[in-house]
């Protein structure tokens, strides 16, 4: 599976070259006879909208060798009428699974997509761009709950991607790694342009 971490365009709407280059991408790449052996457990409603409620290799009409996962950054995010973006119109036709989702940004609902692929669990969880100051109070305020796997929780590999500041630029123009679950295992954060490959623990982390 790939991952996406937001920006799959850089603009909010991409020219018709843009789009036309990562359709053909996705589906050259991710379309093949070959089945995908992730195994969906979670509730797809929960997950996705729009509409099509499934993951994409569950559906009878495309083969999906590779699946693609992505949340929306701040250059593709939804706006106008009917909150779209271009990750809605990558779902609609079959090539991308476009999570994590924020209805409400003062009042964040975090739920995780469930995978497994043999003994391998899975919880990914995504959070969507919002506006640097308004995610943080959000969090300040306590007004992100969290879902977790209801069976068997300390088995399962929790990962999260974000679209955030991930450094302080401003006081409050960032998230705090501290406000972030100590039951997280990993955190992948788009937004941020350095190259940062591999895996850092977090400063509470490292003292302990």
């Amino acid at each position: 599976m790939v991952l996406l971490g937001g920006d799959l365009f850089h603009d909010n709407k991409p020219s018709r070259k843009s789009m036309y280059q990562v359709m053909r991408s996705l589906r050259k790449n991710c379309l093949g006879p070959r089945p995908c052996e992730l195994e969906f457990l979670s509730d797809a409603s929960d997950n996705f909208e729009g509409a099509f409620n499934h993951v994409n290799y569950e559906d009878p009409d495309i083969n999906i060798s590779i699946p693609v996962f992505s949340i929306h950054g701040n250059h593709d995010d939804p706006s106008g009428e009917g909150h779209f973006c271009s990750l809605d119109l990558l779902q609609v036709a079959g090539l991308v699974n476009y999570f994590g989702r924020i209805p409400e940004a003062d009042n964040i609902e975090a739920k995780p997509i469930l995978l497994q692929k043999g003994r391998t669990r899975l919880a990914l969880y995504g959070l969507g761009n919002v506006r640097d100051e308004r995610m943080f109070r959000t969090f300040r305020d306590h007004k992100v709950k969290w879902f977790r796997p209801n069976v068997e929780a300390a088995d399962w590999f929790n990962l999260l991607t974000v679209h955030q500041n991930h450094h302080a630029y401003t006081a409050t123009s960032y998230l705090p790694e501290n406000v972030l679950p100590d039951w997280m295992n990993l955190v992948v954060w788009g937004h941020e342009h350095e190259c940062e490959i591999d895996p850092a623990r977090t400063p509470k982390q490292a003292s302990t």
